[in-house]
């Protein structure tokens, strides 16, 4: 069993390995197969406007839930390869090629993977990539798809960052598919963790390699 530290701020949890249900989730992915497994929604241009009241509806119901997701994209999208920096002088090479031994689902490899206890506010940030720390999926997907400016995405002040991100932003939109699946809980947090470490070793998500620190 895992035990969290106590605090002031934080009443303590105790968070536990079920490797049942680890196992169970990353090997369904990213079947939708009952109520409790993975759902799937087809993202759209609606999401990414500036007033966006009520167009999160069919999100509702994650707001503070926790959980694991990750996002589709066509494989077609991106040519063949490039290389991308992930900092500190390493460079990712990204041979669209080789994902095609790890499709989910025909023509559509993950992009992404991540974990957390706000799905609903999770999935906003990385729409709206309003800040650098939130948009990497985002500035990854730019950089693929031929950003050529001199300075990183990420080095680039607001104004700019988001026009350079804005091709990536509307493809998102227009093809990407978001999985996710509700574990909810400071119960599930050291689950949540496996599961995302499971998807990522098996499919090798582009956009969520990143370097060390």
């Amino acid at each position: 069993m895992v035990r969290s530290r106590p605090s002031r701020k934080h009443p303590r949890a105790e968070t536990t390995l079920n490797w049942s249900r680890i196992d169970s989730v990353a090997v369904s992915f990213p079947e939708h197969r009952t109520t409790l497994g993975w759902h799937r929604f087809r993202l759209n241009r609606q999401l990414g406007r500036e007033r966006e009241h009520g167009r999160w509806a069919q999100l509702a119901h994650l707001k503070k839930k926790g959980g694991v997701y990750a996002f589709l994209l066509p494989l077609a999208m991106f040519r063949d390869e490039h290389s991308r920096c992930l900092g500190k002088g390493i460079w990712l090479d990204f041979p669209a090629g080789s994902l095609r031994a790890v499709l989910p689902e025909p023509g559509r490899f993950v992009a992404y993977v991540g974990r957390t206890a706000d799905l609903l506010n999770r999935i906003q940030l990385h729409i709206r990539g309003n800040s650098p720390s939130s948009s990497k999926l985002l500035d990854r997907m730019a950089d693929a798809l031929g950003h050529t400016g001199r300075r990183p995405i990420a080095k680039l002040k607001k104004g700019s960052r988001m026009r350079a991100i804005r091709p990536a932003k509307d493809r998102l939109l227009t093809h990407g598919i978001l999985v996710y699946y509700v574990l909810d809980g400071k119960a599930c947090t050291a689950s949540r963790h496996c599961i995302e470490a499971a998807l990522t070793g098996r499919y090798g998500p582009p956009f969520s390699i990143e370097v060390e620190h």
